[in-house]
């Protein structure tokens, strides 16, 4: 997720009365299931993904959306829906609620404090949320974020002037159902996600293959995306290091959600050693399905993941981030020891791993489209 610099707002916007009388706003000819939504359509991201499952289920329920797009994506025509696409010529004139992330478009369109609320989400994945963003929410009505994590980061960094709620990502648990596994030989790992080091792909490489050495039944398969920017070198040592290992796989294009899940359900455990997640998606999506997942017990991912339903790797401490995107705050520090023990008891005791995992399914289908509709349409209503 790129960090976006957003002009100050306090000088384009005063803060609104936070409980619109809704007489009003019916005098004014405003209608509540008119929304304008301001973000990332592009379905490859994370948070696009989510804007795109949300507001299919909200014009399911009868809402009329205005999308508008992030400076960063080139057009909602980036969204794989077409009954997302076809919003684009849209113009609503006196939306009661903006739904905006950090975003390009005129944030003079949101300046009328009078009848617009302004509902703000976004996330992200260190302790400490760049500086440039906390003018921007402390000016919003509501901020939403995804996990536990996010809240606890973005008010140690001095969001203290609006209300934070955790709203989670949703999990499209129509398509990622749950399967019947069972144990079987070549054993197959998988991990899902960007080469970078926040993803803890260099500890995952390292940990397979010190505990699996000279085991030829098990397999480690690496599904990535292209549009990693270059140069990586995490990715170029992991390669080098990999290139030598045949039970180690790698795969680089992109998928779509069925073509996800086929790929979860043709393997055996999910494993996940982020250093910092603002939500975790593939862990979540994996655990719909009944899959083991092995994770950082740390962040986001302990808002869904347990002892219970999932294999948490212990951290060694924190670290800052010293990223380019990441200029402030800390990651974890997965433990590779750790990750080793619990990449064996699955191993090991798989039909164990499967029991935490069926919990894990069942508890997940709360992270629903419908479910993340339902608190969406609960804020909405306040206003």
């Amino acid at each position: 997720m790129n960090v976006l610099t957003v002009q100050p707002v306090a000088k384009l916007r005063k803060k609104r009365v936070r409980h619109l009388q809704r007489d009003k706003a019916e005098k004014l000819g405003l209608k509540l299931k008119e929304l304008v939504w301001a973000g990332y359509w592009d379905t490859s991201d994370g948070y696009g993904y989510s804007n795109n499952l949300i507001c299919l289920e909200l014009l399911k329920r009868g809402y009329n959306i205005e999308p508008k797009w992030h400076e960063n994506c080139n057009s909602i025509n980036m969204s794989k829906y077409k009954a997302i696409r076809d919003l684009k010529s849209n113009n609503i004139l006196n939306p009661q609620i903006v739904f905006a992330y950090l975003m390009g478009i005129d944030i003079n369109v949101l300046v009328d404090p009078d009848i617009r609320v302004l509902i703000a989400y976004s996330m992200w994945e260190a302790t400490e949320i760049p500086p440039s963003w906390v003018a921007f929410f402390n000016h919003a009505d509501r901020l939403l974020v995804p996990s536990t994590f996010c809240r606890e980061s973005f008010y140690n960094s001095g969001v203290t002037n609006t209300e934070i709620d955790v709203v989670n990502l949703p999990v499209n648990t129509e398509i990622f159902t749950y399967h019947k596994r069972k144990f079987s030989k070549p054993f197959k790992f998988l991990f899902i996600s960007t080469p970078v080091k926040r993803k803890g792909i260099d500890v995952l490489i390292k940990a397979f293959m010190n505990i699996f050495k000279g085991n030829n039944d098990v397999r480690l398969h690496l599904h990535t995306r292209t549009w990693v920017a270059n140069p990586n070198p995490i990715l170029d040592e992991m390669l080098k290091l990999s290139m030598h290992d045949n039970r180690i796989s790698w795969s680089f294009d992109a998928k779509d959600d069925r073509e996800i899940s086929i790929m979860l359900k043709n393997h055996h455990c999910l494993i996940q050693p982020s250093r910092g997640e603002g939500f975790g998606m593939v862990p979540a999506q994996a655990l719909s399905t009944g899959m083991p997942v092995i994770a950082t017990g740390a962040h986001a991912h302990l808002d869904f993941l347990s002892d219970e339903n999932a294999f948490l790797i212990s951290i060694k401490g924190k670290e800052d981030c010293n990223h380019p995107f990441y200029r402030e705050g800390q990651w974890f520090i997965p433990s590779q020891e750790s990750l080793e023990i619990q990449m064996q008891e699955v191993y090991s005791k798989y039909h164990y791993a499967l029991c935490k995992a069926k919990q894990g399914s069942i508890f997940i289908q709360n992270f629903s489209v419908e479910h993340v509709a339902d608190k969406i349409e609960d804020i909405i209503k306040e206003y």
